[in-house]
């Protein structure tokens, strides 16, 4: 991620169809200089469409970041990711299995 200004890094979660469904606050104030944030989806659906904004503190977006939507490619990359790691030592095996299950919930609605 590129720096950028602004006082709130946000990100808003959109249905595949585009209707608006939460927004998670990920940072106030100084602007994350880490590239990998774990955003957890505040109505414990499977995430179908994201945007990273950064906005004002009157909340006016003021740059998109990253716009991603979830489709089944991603999801069967990761699971590849997830077959590896389980045959790794020492893997936390309970976390995998959770995602394993989310994926699993989350296939239905993941375009292809």
């Amino acid at each position: 991620m590129e720096p950028f200004e602004g006082s709130k890094l946000l990100i808003v979660f959109y249905g595949c169809s585009g209707s608006y469904e939460a927004t998670t606050t990920v940072r106030t104030g100084l602007t994350p200089n880490n590239k990998c944030l774990r955003i957890t989806y505040p109505l414990g659906l499977p995430v179908e469409n994201a945007t990273l904004v950064v906005t004002d503190d009157l909340g006016n977006v003021l740059k998109t970041v990253k716009s991603f939507i979830i489709s089944r490619s991603h999801l069967m990359n990761r699971l590849s990711e997830l077959d590896y790691l389980w045959t790794v030592p020492g893997e936390n095996r309970p976390a995998i299995m959770k995602e394993y299950v989310a994926i699993d919930g989350q296939w239905p609605y993941a375009p292809p």
